[in-house]
């Protein structure tokens, strides 16, 4: 069960941290030209059996992304500016890749993926069960495991928010460049501590959806009912368990989700809709890769679109399975189209998505119904 019981909820103490948390906090960049790293999940010794990784270093990073040492953090909002001039420059820097998950976390990371395999030369496409050879996740219950000293589990919500930052600032400790983060936390604080470390981060990645569709595509990730999946996107506080696997996420409903990440623009949180993607894949993903400073030929961009498209996706799944879906949903790769909550929905269930998150659905032109 993804949502938390009631007592759990109130014991994790949750708030939301706005962008002007972030915009407080010291928030560095990756060092100039630093490459992007290939296959951190091996290097991270996830699998640990090899204890030497060849880093292949593929793109790279140029100083414009960077501003005297930040990425995109105005002097006049940081007010500890000082500190952050005379501070040293980090070797490294985490790129979050976030959103609700059932919002386009996986494409992103394909494209992403993709990409970067096509700048390196690489001529065979990239596997779907390949594309984490270009990011990781950072809830991967060994990290924590490690530091501890025990295997955590439900009753050790507290002290996993304690060592995130250590886990964090590890990963990032390990590479000489930037390294893609997957996420969906909320820009959150759990037991009065960030999920994310403002000081070993370099920016994030934003993917929202539309939560109509979202609530479907939810329920069968799940393997639950609609009206359940409607219940767990308007759950405020609501947290994933911990398991054998991976320790929990805050996911907050829906609304604080989105509200966390995009409260106020921040040059380095760089935001997209999974509609657009759809609808203008060439603008969208193309104005990503300049963003992260990319210069992809128009044939290497088209050629990434294809090779991460959502059929090439489903298509890979079909034939390999796809390792990050859950053991109870019938494939991960579903639909990937926009607007089918009018062929699914009842009035009841839009009317009742609408209630919960109309102020956020407004924001990004969910709203009004069309």
């Amino acid at each position: 069960m993804v949502a938390m019981s009631a007592a759990t909820a109130s014991d994790a103490a949750i708030a939301i941290a706005t962008l002007d948390t972030l915009a407080s906090k010291r928030l560095l960049g990756a060092r100039k030209n630093a490459p992007i790293i290939q296959n951190p999940v091996a290097f991270l010794g996830l699998t640990f059996r090899c204890p030497v990784v060849l880093l292949c270093y593929l793109c790279y990073f140029c100083c414009g992304l960077l501003h005297n040492g930040n990425v995109g953090l105005n002097r006049s909002m940081n007010p500890s500016t000082t500190t952050a001039q005379s501070a040293p420059e980090p070797k490294s820097g985490l790129l979050w890749l976030a959103s609700y998950p059932k919002s386009g976390n996986t494409w992103t990371r394909a494209f992403l993926s993709n990409l970067a395999a096509i700048l390196a030369g690489e001529k065979e496409e990239l596997e779907v069960n390949s594309i984490n050879r270009f990011s990781v996740g950072e809830n991967f219950i060994h990290f924590y495991e490690e530091r501890l000293g025990f295997k955590p589990t439900e009753q050790h919500h507290k002290e996993i928010a304690a060592i995130r930052h250590e886990v964090q600032e590890w990963i990032a400790d390990q590479f000489d460049g930037l390294v893609f983060i997957k996420t969906h936390n909320g820009l959150v604080l759990d037991h009065g501590r960030s999920v994310i470390n403002f000081a070993v981060t370099s920016g994030a990645i934003y993917i929202v959806r539309n939560p109509l569709d979202v609530a479907i595509s939810l329920s069968h990730h799940m393997n639950r009912t609609i009206d359940e999946a409607i219940e767990v996107m308007a759950s405020r506080d609501n947290s994933t368990p911990i398991n054998e696997k991976r320790v929990h996420e805050i996911w907050g409903s829906w609304s604080q989700h989105v509200e966390s990440w995009t409260r106020k623009p921040h040059p380095a949180i760089y935001i997209m809709r999974y509609e657009d993607m759809l609808n203008a894949p060439k603008k969208i993903f193309g104005a990503l890769a300049r963003h992260l400073l990319l210069d992809p030929t128009p044939a290497q961009l088209d050629l990434a679109i294809e090779r991460s498209s959502f059929d090439k996706l489903q298509s890979q799944e079909e034939e390999t399975g796809f390792q990050e879906k859950p053991q109870h949903a019938a494939r991960f790769f579903r639909e990937g189209r926009a607007g089918q909550w009018k062929d699914v929905l009842s009035r009841k269930h839009i009317e009742r998505i609408v209630n919960d998150h109309g102020e956020q659905m407004r924001r990004f032109g969910y709203l009004p119904l069309a």
